[in-house]
């Protein structure tokens, strides 16, 4: 009897164990589909279904995908879910994440949500049927239906509500739309596109000019301007423009203003690499004018320049002689920022000596600076000469006329008074000193066309009126070798077109005489440069033409009978 209650225990066991393995996977990795329909203002249905996994056990995975739904012009969608090999995907789990990147990846026992929409006024159900694929190729099918209220469109659709009011309507809204009717729904506003907007930034290293490691150029960071983008350098805010900078790294940020979009970078980091100049040593006290920070708008800094002044040496003359000692000097006001060039070469020396000529002085700002006034300036140079030591003029003693002596008055006879004779007196006649006659200088020069940076410096003839006196000398210029009348130079200096002038000086006054050179024959070359600006050149004119061919006349009948007497001279003395 044992035996026989041993062997059924035995075999019910079994059965049971059996029967529990083919029941595990009817109970395990279990998927639902569930819907709710809302009705729209239009009279449509849009039903919001939910996919539900669960009891799935540890290791398991799939993907899911509706494989049919109804009404079929309905239209299926939502986020997170994608068409990919004809199939509407809804959820997946990360195994299959690179194979569809737009499907919503869920993990395992967890739910998803996708809506059909689209469903006409007038239907009585919509449903849907979702295939789930795990990874043993086990696949499950889950079907949902939702019935339709069909009194969706009967009424007419709601105004909408000003958006503040829109959050005390939701728990109405939500149980309106769960019985099919229409519910009140927030006004929209409507969206400002946004405008797009650029912002760039650079860095530039430090160098030296022209390779001297003696003149060093600073390095600067270059932001974009832009109204509608602000900067911040190294986290702090800084203005646009050209800012200078000393060498290091910095992380440049764009923001743009409210309601503006950046296009491309907003972040950059730059590096100033240092260069090998030699950089002077920092004043004690900064003279550098204060920028204003202001990143809407920043302002350059303006820098005024001090025009150069020509100076001779303090003794340009030995004692008592004729022959100059001494140098000229173009004396420049240095200024902090700003470089000076003479002739187009640069200068860092406050007293420059030169010689006698023309000369353009430049001062030109560096980066983040604007100099104001004038930049540009013509220095004439001319030549040192020393008056001769003025004559000692001899004093005359003032001659006091000597007071006559009274004469003696005769005895006075009372019958015949007589006067007394005063003897005339004749006063002596003044010393005239001797009249030392003024004697004035003139210089002429010429300067060459030379070619500058942005434009062409003409070629000009330079001279020098006596200081206080300017109308005492005259100069007239003509071409030469030509008949021209010379015409009058009223400047200091003149521009001329290239070619070959003489200059003459003389003095308005006949009392007057000029020291030294009288006449110049100067010459300006032509720089051959591609000029972009015509400037104005002295015209040789006032000739009239009645007088030329009067004069032409004249020298034609000098020739011929210069030709006359040379045969008649000829034949005599054959």
């Amino acid at each position: 009897m044992r035996r026989i209650i041993a062997g059924l225990t035995t075999a019910l066991l079994a059965l049971g164990l059996s029967v529990a393995a083919f029941a595990a996977p009817a109970i395990a990795h279990t998927p639902t589909v569930s819907g709710v329909a809302a009705c729209q203002t239009d009279g449509s249905y849009t039903v919001t279904w939910t996919y539900t996994t669960t009891n799935v056990p540890d290791g398991k995975q799939a993907k899911a995908w509706v494989s049919s739904h109804t009404p079929k012009d309905s239209t299926l969608g939502g986020k997170g879910t994608a068409t990919y090999e004809g199939k509407f995907f809804i959820a997946l789990w990360a195994e299959f994440a690179e194979q569809y990147p737009d499907v919503t990846v869920v993990v395992a026992n967890g739910s998803t949500t996708f809506t059909q929409t689209g469903i006409a006024a007038g239907e009585s159900t919509a449903s849907v049927t979702v295939e789930t694929k795990w990874n043993d190729d086990f696949v499950q099918q889950a079907s949902g239906t939702v019935t339709l209220d069909p009194s969706c469109g009967d009424t007419e659709p709601p105004a909408c509500i000003p958006a503040d009011e829109a959050s005390l309507s939701v728990a109405a809204t939500d149980e309106t739309s769960r019985k099919g009717g229409h519910a009140p729904v927030p006004c929209e506003e409507p969206e400002v596109p946004a405008v797009h907007v650029s912002a760039t930034a650079s860095a530039t290293a430090q160098s030296c000019v022209d390779g001297d490691a003696s003149k060093p150029v600073s390095g600067y960071l270059t932001l974009e301007p832009n109204d509608n983008v602000s900067y911040q350098v190294n986290l702090e805010e800084s203005p646009s423009g050209v800012i200078e900078a000393i060498p290091g790294y910095y992380y440049v940020t764009a923001i743009a203003h409210d309601g503006y979009v950046l296009d491309g970078p907003g972040e950059w980091e730059l590096d100033i690499a240092a260069s090998e100049c030699t950089w002077p040593e920092e004043p004690e006290e900064p003279t550098e004018p204060e920028i204003p920070v202001d990143p809407e708008t920043p302002v350059e800094p303006e820098i005024p320049v001090d025009p150069p002044v020509l100076e001779p040496d303090p003794e340009p003359c030995v004692e008592n002689s004729e022959i100059p000692s001494g140098s000229w000097f173009i004396n420049l006001v240095l200024i902090d920022n700003v470089d000076f060039f003479i002739d187009g070469v640069l200068t860092e020396s406050a007293a420059n000596e030169v010689e006698p000529g023309t000369y353009i002085v430049t001062a030109v700002a560096r980066p983040g600076y604007e100099l104001v006034g004038e930049t540009e300036f013509v220095v004439v140079v001319g030549t040192l000469e020393c008056e001769p030591a003025e004559p000692e003029i001899p004093t005359v003693p003032p001659v006091t006329p000597e007071e006559p002596e009274e004469p003696e008055e005769p005895p006075v006879t009372p019958e015949e008074p007589t006067e007394p004779v005063v003897p005339p007196v004749t006063p002596e006649e003044p010393v005239t000193p001797p009249v030392v006659p003024v004697s004035r200088t003139a210089v002429a020069s010429a300067s060459s066309e030379s070619c500058a940076s942005t434009n062409v410096v003409q070629g000009a003839i330079t001279v020098a009126f006596p200081t206080g006196e300017e109308t005492s000398v005259r100069y007239d210029v003509a071409t030469t070798n030509t008949v021209e009348i010379p015409v009058e130079l009223t400047a200091a200096r003149t521009v001329m077109a290239p070619g070959n002038y003489t200059v003459t000086a003389s003095t308005r006054s006949a009392s007057e005489t000029l020291a030294g050179t009288r006449s110049w024959n100067l010459v300006v070359d032509d720089a051959d440069c591609a000029a972009t600006a015509a400037v104005p050149v002295l015209a040789l004119t006032g000739v009239a033409t009645e007088s030329t061919l009067t004069l032409a006349g004249g020298l034609m009948l000098l020739g011929a009978a210069g030709i006359y007497l040379r045969r008649r001279f000829v034949g005599v003395a054959k």
